[in-house]
């Protein structure tokens, strides 16, 4: 008959909670939330949703945009997914046969550091100021106090969220209006899963490996913008 030694099994458990504890220390936060999800309107050049969830406090985030924009006439309709597991970025667009899978060097300082969210909080901050962003006042959005900051753009940001932000790039202006912001909800897993039946390559991957000189200037090109992930 197997004997069951109790005493070794206790201890078996006990260091396997240590190392679970061990192992969800290292995540960084990047809000001060545990979970949540965020609705914005999207108006301008491009008109349509956005819809951010989170879990771990951040280090699982997806945000889905479905957008229509109008040039010359003629509609594009696009919906994309952009998903954070930790420092591992990946987007893939719903008509597309690719998810492009990057490093986030950002949200790999926070994760080397095992940045809490006061800590990403004033690195953001620092961020803005470096870009030439500056704080304007304040103002109520969903009832909550949102610091105004306001540069090339604008954003209204309360505890590392951006309830508002207005984007303008080369003549482009988009605004993300808030419409709803739940906290601490349970999030369905599934959303922060990879699509079925898409490729993963890192951006490199994506350039065609045909030795011609366009060819390897674009690959060094990437290497300096994008840290391909690992993971």
């Amino acid at each position: 008959m197997l004997k069951i030694n109790v005493k070794k099994i206790a201890s078996l458990s006990f260091i396997l909670i240590i190392l679970s504890g061990s192992a969800y220390a290292q995540k960084y936060q990047k809000y001060y939330q545990k979970s949540g999800k965020l609705v914005q309107k999207i108006v301008g050049n491009s008109e349509g949703t956005s819809t951010t969830y989170w879990d771990e406090y951040g280090y699982k985030e997806v945000k889905i945009e479905e957008t229509v924009t109008k040039i010359f006439g003629m509609s594009t309709k696009t919906k994309k997914t952009n998903l954070m597991l930790g420092s591992v970025m990946y987007e893939w667009e719903e008509k597309g046969d690719k998810v492009t899978k990057m490093t986030n060097d950002i949200a790999a300082s926070w994760e080397k550091g095992n940045y809490t969210a006061k800590q990403v909080e004033d690195m953001s901050i620092a961020t803005l100021k470096q870009l030439g962003y500056s704080k304007t006042g304040t103002e109520t959005i969903l009832g909550k106090t949102c610091d105004v900051w306001e540069g090339i753009g604008k954003s209204y940001a309360w505890k590392n969220l951006s309830l508002k932000a207005v984007v303008k790039m080369m003549g482009i202006s988009i605004t993300y209006e808030p419409v709803s912001l739940d906290l601490d909800i349970n999030v369905p897993s599934n959303v922060f899963e990879l699509p079925k039946g898409k490729k993963v390559l890192t951006p490199d991957e994506q350039i065609p490996d045909d030795g011609s000189e366009e060819s390897e200037n674009a690959k060094k090109m990437l290497k300096g913008l994008f840290n391909s992930g690992g993971n």
